[in-house]
């Protein structure tokens, strides 16, 4: 039985910033607001969801869809309507741990669950039990599971299991290519809590996120080589090819309108050099840095970026560095930002981060944001000198550079760059500069019970 419900939306959603042909939305901007759909709560930012349905709506030939985890069921009805009524080509591909239903979910055994993955169940059962009687029916199934929708409208389906593997390292991207020349490439996955907030939690209003929407068939092309790669429809090899089993591809420029936009997938292979990587572009591109670079990233545990960094930090006393980490991770051993306060830390094996390199010169103007409850800092972008900006799935870790399905954009935009730097500021804003007391007693305990033999 095919099921699907006619989507309507406004077109189109304002606009935070745009070239030509190029256009960034952030879900928390304080200058504007919209209702969530779902708990129909006002608030400030951009409807992320809306962005993509309009664009999903726009469609005439095809779409491709390949995201981390999708559960959003407003855009698996919008994809339903254009595969149906308009014959539109539509394909999914989902990493392996989330190409689920809530049933298939709960079919997991419980001692293999771990206690964010069953807050996530309970808190898509509330999302989806619409009645609230503790009980899911297949006409709620049929409403609210995004990917249950998939499946009763025969929308094909992939993920990094298809390669005969068991999962690549994690099939992390979050993109869309529309028609061969449009392209959305975004931070958020699909969900509520990526873009709107925690259904459970009246307080969350989303993890901050940002949406990259570029008509480019050039930059398009890149795109939807990756997920060719990755859907098996290459006609060299009709397998499916995530992780290292993909080619090796170093960085692509395409002109858009005035602009430059480079862009670049992982995994790399430790076999090649470091600077062909991800990572490397990443280091490339701050080295050109003059007299600024801001960073808003979830994850921050690669180390050369971080020596990179140093280089410029002590080039001159009126280079700017501000650095805002994801608090979940920005006071842990392998964080960069302890290597800018000057800080060494032992780990539960009582050895330091492989290269560890606390800065001889701390940079104590660098930290984390103080974020909505149960919301985290999920960018993963630079800004460098006000003109170029670095956006992307991928976190700036070693496991993503060489182990998960990522890309990354470098832009070359003055407008683009300047929202980037404003959601910057609006983060550093409400956040805490240096390390906490909480962190410095810590080290210090770990060093006593370390050390405490000799």
């Amino acid at each position: 039985m095919k099921f699907i419900i006619a989507i309507t939306t406004t077109v189109f959603s304002s606009i935070v910033c745009a070239s030509a042909d190029m256009s960034v939305y952030f879900n928390q901007l304080e200058s504007e607001s919209y209702t969530d759909p779902y708990r129909k709560i006002t608030r400030p930012g951009q409807d992320l969801e809306k962005v993509i349905i309009e664009s999903i709506l726009e469609a005439k030939t095809s779409i491709d869809v390949a995201v981390q985890e999708l559960r959003l069921p407003r855009i698996a009805k919008a994809l339903a309507v254009k595969a149906l009524k308009d014959d539109v080509k539509i394909r999914v591909v989902l990493e392996n741990s989330y190409n689920n239903t809530l049933l298939t979910m709960g079919d997991e055994n419980e001692d293999d669950v771990n206690q964010h993955e069953a807050s996530r169940f309970v808190d898509l059962f509330a999302f989806i039990d619409m009645d609230n009687d503790n009980r899911i029916e297949p006409a709620e199934m049929a409403e609210r599971d995004a990917v249950h929708i998939l499946h009763l409208n025969n929308i094909p389906i992939k993920d990094d299991t298809h390669d005969g593997s068991m999962g690549s390292s994690l099939m992390h991207h979050k993109f869309l290519v529309i028609d061969g020349e449009t392209l959305i490439v975004s931070t958020a996955n699909f969900t509520l809590s990526g873009i709107h907030g925690d259904f459970t939690n009246p307080n969350s209003r989303g993890n901050a996120n940002s949406l990259v929407k570029i008509k480019s068939k050039q930059l398009a092309k890149s795109y939807q080589e990756e997920f060719e790669l990755m859907w098996g429809s290459v006609k060299a090899a009709r397998i499916p090819k995530f992780g290292h089993q993909k080619p090796y591809r170093g960085p692509k420029t395409s002109k858009v309108s005035s602009s430059s936009v480079s862009t670049q997938f992982s995994p790399t292979s430790r076999t090649l050099s470091w600077r062909k990587s991800v990572n490397g572009l990443i280091g490339k591109t701050l080295k050109s840095a003059k007299e600024e670079v801001l960073l808003a990233l979830f994850v921050f545990s690669e180390q050369r970026l971080s020596d990179v960094l140093q280089e410029k930090f002590e080039e001159s006393t009126r280079f700017r560095l501000g650095v805002l980490v994801e608090p979940k991770f920005a006071y842990r051993h392998y964080s960069e930002l302890l290597d800018m306060w000057g800080i060494g830390m032992l780990d539960s094996n009582c050895q330091y981060e492989a290269y560890n390199n606390p800065w001889a010169l701390p940079h104590y103007d660098v930290g984390a944001p103080i974020m909505p409850s149960g919301d985290f800092l999920h960018h993963k972008f630079a800004v460098i000198d006000r003109e170029t900006v670095i956006v992307g799935s991928q976190n700036w870790s070693d496991s993503a550079n060489h182990q998960n399905d990522e890309n990354i954009l470098v832009i070359k935009d003055k407008k683009i760059a300047e929202a980037y730097a404003q959601e910057f500021e609006r983060l550093e804003r409400k956040s805490r500069k240096g390390p906490p007391k909480s962190l410095l007693k810590r080290v210090q305990g770990m060093e006593e019970a370390c050390f405490s033999y000799l």
